[in-house]
């Protein structure tokens, strides 16, 4: 599960989806899941640790295209307007 993580690492560490994505992908067995959180520029939370000068693209169109190199969605569920949670196979 990777729920409420991936922005800390994005501007935290500048890291890109693409690298976060393969990080969790590389920690797993074939087939495994992943349960994972996108949250969206608009987020009040999301803005108190956003990195002004993170060098990396982070629209929506930019995280499913990270994730869906190295997953399967399955499905995704809107649970807040700037939120969406995502279960994903690997491939």
């Amino acid at each position: 599960m990777a729920l409420g993580i991936i922005h800390h690492m994005m501007h935290e560490e500048n890291l890109s989806f693409e690298r976060i994505l393969e990080y969790f992908h590389s920690l797993s067995l074939p087939g495994a899941f992943l349960l994972i959180e996108y949250i969206g520029l608009g987020d009040p939370r999301y803005q108190l640790i956003r990195n002004p000068n993170y060098p990396h693209p982070e629209s929506l169109d930019d995280f499913e295209h990270a994730l869906m190199r190295h997953y399967r969605i399955i499905k995704k569920i809107q649970v807040h307007h700037e939120r969406i949670l995502y279960l994903a196979e690997k491939i």
